[in-house]
């Protein structure tokens, strides 16, 4: 749940990269927004394999699904900030 006012989705870093010993050789990221545009998320996953230079899975969902409650479990929030 977003707890700043805004509309802007939650999301943040889980697995593998979430946990400091483990360090896997990919990103896995979960972004919670109620309406998930599709082309965007290719577009997001895109770019932030290139920004990474790794490979991103990203899961963006409403929390429903089990997949997303284990990476709200597990994983780390992250927050906008502008520059």
């Amino acid at each position: 749940m977003n707890t700043d006012n805004t509309d802007r989705p939650d999301g943040g870093p889980f697995g593998s990269r979430a946990n400091d010993p483990k360090r896997g050789g990919d990103v896995d990221l979960f972004v919670e927004a109620s309406s998930p545009d599709l082309m965007a998320t290719m577009r997001c996953k895109a770019d932030l394999g290139d920004l990474f230079d790794l490979k991103v899975d990203l899961i963006v969902g409403d929390g429903s699904r089990p997949i997303h409650r284990i990476a709200k479990q597990t994983g780390g929030r992250l927050k906008c900030v502008k520059t």
